[in-house]
């Protein structure tokens, strides 16, 4: 071989080796942003579903407005008041199409400046109403929470739910 043939096999012999260089680099950084992208994927599908389920809480609070602006007229002062409290109580059940039962409710207690009254309710319908009912419970305009929730599935769709709803009245 010639002088010139060999410069010429050693430049191509270079070229190659940069080439291959060249694109392994390219074969790891398409690997890289595989993976990165898959991140970002599964980041903005997380983001999606939660997305999803802010908007179908905004409607369920929209849909429950007229039942928690008549919650929020009453104030339970007398026991004229809680009568009518639980009257409302048990009237919204069957809009939800729920079966609702009072249980049991406590005679007030007063305790550190505060009248306490518990108030038992079971009730079953399908899940969403179940749902629904106990998420417009949660959420009476009162000094009230409740203190103990215990929903189970009775067959399919079909479910039901006990409550104790404590409910605090300062005196």
């Amino acid at each position: 071989m010639n002088v010139s043939t060999k410069k010429t096999l050693s430049i191509s012999a270079v070229f190659l080796l940069a080439m291959l260089a060249l694109l392994a680099f390219l074969v790891i950084e398409i690997n890289r942003l595989g993976v990165e992208l898959e991140e970002t994927v599964t980041v903005l599908n997380n983001n999606h579903s939660k997305e999803k389920s802010y908007q179908r809480l905004g409607r369920m609070v929209k849909d429950s407005e007229d039942a928690r602006a008549e919650l929020a007229k009453l104030f339970l002062q007398d026991k004229n008041d809680v009568i009518a409290f639980l009257q409302t109580i048990e009237d919204l059940a069957p809009t939800l199409g729920l079966e609702l039962s009072t249980k049991s409710i406590s005679t007030p207690k007063a305790e550190a400046g505060r009248e306490i009254i518990k108030i038992t309710f079971a009730y079953k319908g399908d899940k969403s109403s179940v749902v629904d009912f106990t998420q417009i419970i949660e959420n009476i305009p009162y000094y009230s929470y409740i203190s103990s929730l215990r929903l189970r599935e009775i067959s399919g769709q079909e479910w039901e739910g006990t409550m104790d709803l404590t409910i605090e009245k300062i005196i």
